[in-house]
């Protein structure tokens, strides 16, 4: 874990300096087993991790730009900026909130500010190397859902800007990116997600002003969730399509990404829509049908004309 755990320092290209410094430190105390002292500079990376991200962030929503200049100065402040910042993760109730109003991360937070407290205080708890891996871990899994406006819209915003043209990010592999959406999104924010890039991935049809197409972007990103996504995750995906243009993208995901014919639970009506949609056959289109007839998801009688067709599948 230690090795893990410097190496993601390492990779980290959106860390300042000063919190990479303090983070290490906190792996060179683990490494001396002074884990009490490792715990604390953890701890204090973390917050550094947030001050940073509100230090840089414009006014989210509820803060005028007074208001939030006022705050920044006080999270400057050497000898209250972690009080600051704590008053925004931690309290159940959290007047003009910054961070996701999510009560699970202010629970953990609050039991490692208490274990803080016992390393600084010299109280009899006992402080571990199991103790610093946990918040190691938490830090590391939960890095994107501390994000100034709520981590949903930074996801939304980082993944828009991946495939903005004119973007430096617009060659690079998508899959870190996708990476960090579902191991921090909350699964129940998926048809949010879902639901605005569907509408950023429109492209208006010039001839007529009430058809659009989507973007391949769009089925690339849905995609890549599906690969990685746990049950929650997929089963929010899943719930989305069901209810959002259910044959268009349907039948989208499926011609340009045939091998997730299994992520589906189709129902007979579906499966003969499907079906019934293929009006010439492309090679993307050929394996799906393969799929879909290896998984026996075509009723018999449907099978006849590829049969005729392709003998040689049978």
């Amino acid at each position: 874990m230690v090795i893990e755990f410097n190496d993601w320092i390492n990779q980290r290209k959106d860390l300042d300096e000063g919190t990479k410094e303090i983070l290490y430190e906190s792996v060179k105390c683990f490494r001396i087993e002074s884990y009490r002292a490792s715990f604390i500079m953890a701890y204090i990376g973390f917050l550094s991790i947030l001050q940073n991200r509100i230090l840089n962030s414009q006014p989210p929503k509820g803060y005028s730009k007074v208001n939030w200049n006022n705050f920044q100065s006080k999270c400057r402040n050497s000898d209250a900026w972690d009080a600051e910042i704590e008053s925004k993760v931690i309290p159940e109730t959290i007047n003009q909130p910054i961070f996701d109003d999510n009560r699970d991360l202010k629970i953990t937070v609050k039991f490692f500010k208490t274990l803080r407290n016992n390393c600084a205080h010299g109280k009899k708890y006992e402080i571990n190397n199991h103790h610093v891996i946990t918040l190691w871990s938490f830090i590391m899994q939960k890095f994107n859902c501390f994000a100034v406006g709520g981590s949903l819209q930074y996801l939304i915003e980082k993944t828009k800007k991946h495939f903005d043209v004119y973007s430096i990010d617009f060659e690079k592999p998508f899959d870190e990116i996708a990476e960090e959406i579902v191991s921090s999104i909350i699964p129940e924010d998926m048809s949010k997600f879902l639901s605005e890039l569907y509408e950023f991935n429109k492209i208006e049809d010039p001839s007529d002003g009430d058809n659009y197409g989507i973007q391949d972007n769009f089925f690339f990103i849905l995609f890549s969730l599906i690969k990685r996504g746990n049950t929650d995750i997929n089963n929010n995906i899943k719930s989305w399509i069901r209810t959002n243009d259910t044959d268009f993208v349907n039948n989208q995901i499926l011609v340009k990404y045939p091998d997730v014919v299994n992520f589906f639970e189709f129902d007979n009506i579906e499966i003969r829509k499907a079906w019934k949609n293929f009006t010439k056959i492309e090679s993307k289109e050929m394996r799906l049908i393969v799929n879909l007839l290896r998984n026996l998801k075509i009723p018999l009688h449907l099978k006849a004309p590829i049969i005729n067709v392709f003998p040689l599948l049978y």
